[in-house]
């Protein structure tokens, strides 16, 4: 019988000499959602010195705010930025890249909103998630009250848009009514990495709310326009993008009550916001019209809500009343 072979191998240690000898030959991977790239190139061998081929992660570690000093770390971080650039502005809210150092690529993407209400605060803070089931008698006698209640100057930044006063050099595409909409880059996007592109499709209808307002007789010719025309429009920007490359879905709850569709590069993952439950697929909507023209408001929906939002307490007390009896 053979002798047992011996599997162990001397593990790889990468001293700061290395690591600065790293020869970059091209990117593998990029993920914008992790923060992280995983590079192809060559590293020296500690002990022959040859260069040999590599794969290299390279991931930006997490705030820890728990860590000792941290908190002071974290107070003084905005006050060392070297350089910012800025990626645009609309009403409260503004966005730009920063530099700590400008001899480096940006490090961080800050977005501003400013002054912030206690609705800001309250929707930004960690708070504990459930999932709702929503049926359609919630959705008349808590949600929709919800929603009509929400003032106007919520969603001035959408007008600001869809009237030409901010982001005007940004927008994509406006369509002529009847099938009124504007497309323009989502804040999530720098407007320049193909595969982090992010889209939102703003309908000019300020009636349509949400998905539980679209109705097939009404809305379905808006809707495919929406998907076609975006998609065919995109490609002609940028020809590298293929058919098939892009992902329209619908989130509910909504961030905000003015219908509006997102567009991502199909390569773009680990976005909260295409979490099961939130994200829904344009074509599946568009397919339950077809089948159902009222198939969106007769549906229940399940999706995950922050207790820290102004529907959980209602929802919740609603639901537990229900289920008592």
């Amino acid at each position: 019988m053979s002798p047992p072979v011996d599997l162990y191998v001397e593990p790889n240690v990468i001293s700061l000499t290395q690591a600065r000898a790293f020869v970059f030959e091209r990117i593998l991977t990029d993920d914008p959602a992790t923060r992280t790239l995983f590079l192809l190139g060559t590293i020296p061998n500690s002990k022959t010195g040859e260069q040999e081929t590599a794969i290299v992660k390279l991931e930006k570690a997490a705030f820890d705010t728990h860590a000792e000093g941290e908190r002071e770390a974290v107070q003084g971080l905005m006050g060392r930025i070297g350089k910012l650039e800025s990626l645009g502005g609309n009403d409260i809210y503004y966005w730009a890249k920063a530099w700590m150092k400008e001899d480096r690529p940006a490090d961080i993407k800050i977005s501003v909103i400013q002054p912030a209400t206690e609705v800001h605060i309250s929707k930004h803070s960690k708070q504990a998630v459930h999932l709702i089931r929503e049926t359609p008698e919630l959705y008349q006698s808590i949600v929709l009250p919800y929603i009509q209640s929400i003032p106007a100057s919520r969603t001035q930044w959408v007008r600001n848009i869809l009237s030409g006063v901010s982001e005007a050099d940004s927008v994509i595409y406006t369509s002529p009514s009847p099938l009124g909409f504007t497309v323009v880059p989502d804040l999530k996007w720098d407007k320049s990495t193909l595969s982090t592109l992010y889209l939102s499709i703003i309908a000019h209808d300020a009636s349509i709310l949400s998905l539980r307002s679209l109705r097939g007789d009404l809305h379905l010719p808006l809707l495919i326009e929406m998907r076609n025309k975006t998609e065919e429009v995109v490609r002609e920007l940028y020809p590298s993008i293929e058919k098939g490359q892009l992902r329209f879905f619908v989130h509910y709850q909504p961030s905000y009550y003015h219908f509006h569709v997102h567009v991502v590069h199909v390569s773009y993952q680990g976005s909260l916001g295409m979490s099961v439950g939130q994200a829904h697929l344009l074509d599946d909507l568009i397919d339950l019209l077809q089948l159902n023209p009222s198939a969106l408001s007769l549906l229940p929906l399940t999706y995950a809500l922050g207790e820290n939002h102004a529907l959980w307490k209602p929802l919740s007390s609603a639901i537990a009343a229900a289920s008592s009896l």
